[in-house]
């Protein structure tokens, strides 16, 4: 039996005599501890509440807990499948593989294939870099992997391809490299992308601009799927710099942004997205405009498994059979097709054709009888680590008219309308149908509630790693069909782990981190938050309470907070241009007090001009050098220096003293242009608190030993 601790396990008089205890021990000069004490009387009070408190603790169920976290804006996540990319391997040139053809792992994974994909169709050829110096090939830097291709602004890079000559659309997936000291924040949809690029095709009569219609790579800032369209098509071309006959492209920084230059590791055409379920069936929707019509499906279900037709009139959808149904070839490629002729067809512009293709050992299971009564379960046959995705799971329930209607998947039936057709799913119970309270009541009938979209995952145990050959399924057992690979697909990239469905527990306790990481009541805490800015990478930040950069005479301002924030960049001098700022400001409003007021700018670099007098042992040319080096060094931010560091000219003496070359320092002036700057009584530069200082002019008087 679960030991469940007792949470109210003191009664009100032992509250109240344990708090009495207590005020010696805090309040030597409480000393009437008698009911007329208006502190005593507080006692009683707070004594009450906390007994009340723990008869409430102790009856707090998973229902009050899901209550209480839903109040707080978090539920807890759901089931997610794994997915990756597949890089296809060159024994599949050529081959076409269906939406929905299996995939298997080396350990016996069972993965899917998104869309309908040609292994090989497209192959990325040549790649040159057009720079102020001439065109340069930079083919075998892509095709290495190991050594990242840098695109700066001005330059323009040429990719040529194969396969493109009758194409519109087609993807690209960019490896990019990430290996700097700051991390990059992940990207959250909708993030302003941190530099801009301009994607265009070599036509013949010129450049022919791009239309990219999706982005995962945020202008290559990240890996990930770039999918472009052209309005004109590809022509074969030289690129206009006699390079081989191919279709060409070109990519280029229209506005670098204040951070690192892209990485480009390497790149391909020749890949497929993969998602680690087993599916049942799956819901296919048309809209026909025309009384009589043909729908082609492109999946390997409706190849190789079964099919039901569903058409939509004014009250509903009806099942028919279609006039014809054909397996052809369609571009090379087998599909199935279905006349349909169907006159009462609603004409309003939504979908009004369904095909469902199915497994045919699913026949069993897709089609299951209702009771007509309330909180009506409907037990799924599952086996093994399979679990259901509710995302992905289409139920069409028929009513008394025989028309079917859908049914809308809710994590919970609580907040539903009396007569809402939803439904939830439990583990244990399988679906679970309203009362009419809370959801509407299913109509009796046999095979009255159809499984349209069913889908299986493992979630946390479907993953793989990076790298990982993929099969083609063979056999009825689903299993890799050769130990030499001489079926496999591919290997996998850019792997994303599936999970299981998250515990209430660790739920609450994921609300409980992600509150005190979003909390802004402290200066550090402003900071933190300010280097979490999603999508960036966020090098320092510094948070000045009470702090108007822009005052003359400095005066603490009530509810003001400036934050100082400077981007990671591998130029001497990062500055944040407004991209980057705004990034910053719109994060920082997400979690500041509503009394607060927080203004984010961008740092002011102070330039510290040094004189100095030394004694050395080596020429002055050599002194100069290693002084101006140590001193690049002293400055530098990445010497543990902070922003508004003060520059101290005990340092100062130090950095220089620490050359090598410098037997002694005699003398050493320090100086901070322009006005916003303080020095104390040691000479140390107070530079502005929102200031960096840097070095600026350095004057060596080197005497020779």
């Amino acid at each position: 039996m679960l030991n469940v601790p007792n949470l109210d396990d003191q009664r009100y008089d032992e509250i109240l005599e344990s708090a009495r205890n207590r005020i010696p021990y805090l309040y030597d000069e409480w000393t009437d501890f008698n009911a007329h004490d208006p502190g005593i009387t507080i006692l009683e009070l707070f004594a009450w509440y906390k007994q009340m408190q723990q008869y409430h603790l102790n009856r707090m169920t998973d229902r009050h807990k899901l209550k209480l976290l839903k109040l707080l804006g978090v539920e807890p996540e759901g089931l997610r499948e794994t997915t990756a990319m597949v890089h296809f391997s060159g024994e599949t040139r050529g081959q076409r593989f269906a939406r929905g053809t299996r995939l298997i792992s080396e350990g016996g994974v069972s993965f899917e294939l998104s869309d309908t994909v040609t292994a090989g169709e497209i192959i990325f050829r040549e790649a040159y870099i057009l720079r102020g110096d001439g065109m340069h090939d930079v083919t075998s830097v892509l095709e290495n992997r190991q050594v990242p291709l840098k695109l700066g602004e001005g330059d323009l890079l040429y990719l040529g391809f194969d396969g493109l000559e009758n194409r519109r659309a087609f993807r690209l997936w960019f490896d990019i490299g990430d290996s700097y000291p700051v991390r990059r924040n992940p990207f959250q949809p909708g993030d302003a992308h941190p530099r801009t690029i301009e994607v265009e095709a070599v036509g013949e009569n010129g450049p022919v601009p791009l239309e990219v219609v999706r982005d995962e790579t945020y202008s290559l800032s990240i890996s990930g799927a770039m999918d472009l369209n052209s309005p004109e098509g590809f022509p074969l071309t030289d690129g206009g710099f006699k390079l081989p006959e191919r279709c060409w492209l070109t990519i280029r920084i229209t506005d670098s942004g204040c951070e690192e230059n892209p990485a480009i590791l390497s790149l391909t055409a020749d890949f497929a997205a993969v998602r680690q379920r087993t599916t049942r069936s799956e819901l296919n929707e048309f809209t026909v405009a025309e009384e009589s019509a043909a729908v082609v499906v492109d999946s390997c279900l409706a190849l190789h498994g079964k099919t039901d037709v569903f058409v939509r009139n004014e009250s509903g959808w009806y099942e028919i059979k279609p006039e014809r149904k054909d397996i052809l070839e369609k571009d090379g490629a087998k599909v199935l097709r279905l006349e349909i002729k169907a006159e009462m067809l609603a004409q309003d512009g939504k979908p009004n054709v369904r095909v469902v293709c199915y497994e045919p050992a699913f026949e069993a299971e897709i089609r299951r009888h209702s009771t007509g009564l309330p909180n009506q379960q409907i037990r799924l046959m599952l086996s093994g680590g399979e679990r259901l995705l509710t995302d992905g799971l289409r139920v069409m329930c028929r009513g008394g008219d025989g028309r079917y209607r859908d049914w809308r998947y809710v994590a919970s039936l609580e907040d539903a309308a009396p007569h809402e057709s939803v439904f939830t799913y439990n583990e244990h119970a399988g679906l679970v149908f309203g009362d009419n309270l809370h959801g509407a009541v299913p109509e009796a009938g046999k095979n009255a509630v159809y499984l349209a979209g069913f889908a299986l995952t493992e979630g946390a145990d479907g993953s793989i790693t990076d790298g990982q050959k993929l099969y083609l399924a063979g056999g009825a057992e689903d299993k890799p069909s050769g130990a030499d690979g001489e079926r496999a697909a591919g290997s996998a990239f850019n792997v994303k782990l599936g999970r299981d469905r998250e515990s209430i527990d660790a739920a609450i306790i994921r609300m409980q981190s992600a509150w005190k990481e979003g909390r802004t009541a402290t200066a550090a805490d402003f900071e933190r938050v300010a280097l979490q800015t999603p999508g960036r990478r966020v090098w320092q930040a510094k948070a000045l309470p009470l702090y108007r950069p822009d005052a003359v005479i400095q005066e603490k301002v009530p509810c003001l907070l400036t934050l100082v924030v400077l981007p990671y960049s591998e130029k001497p001098f990062p500055m944040p241009d407004e991209r980057f700022l705004e990034s910053v400001r719109r994060h920082v409003e997400k979690h500041r007090l509503i009394c607060m007021q927080v203004q984010v700018i961008a740092p002011v670099y102070v330039p510290v001009n040094i004189t100095a007098d030394v004694v050395a042992d080596a020429d002055e040319q050599t002194v100069y050098r290693k002084v101006r080096q140590a001193l690049e060094s002293y400055f530098s931010l990445d010497a543990a220096r902070e922003l508004g560091a003060p520059v101290s000219q005990s340092g100062v003496i130090s950095a220089i003293g620490g050359v090598d070359c410098v037997l002694g320092v005699t003398d050493v002036h320090i100086a901070a242009e322009g006005n916003r700057n303080q020095y104390n009584k040691h000479g140390d530069i107070l530079i502005q608190k929102h200031g960096i200082a840097y070095l600026g002019r350095l004057e060596l008087r080197v005497s020779r030993q």
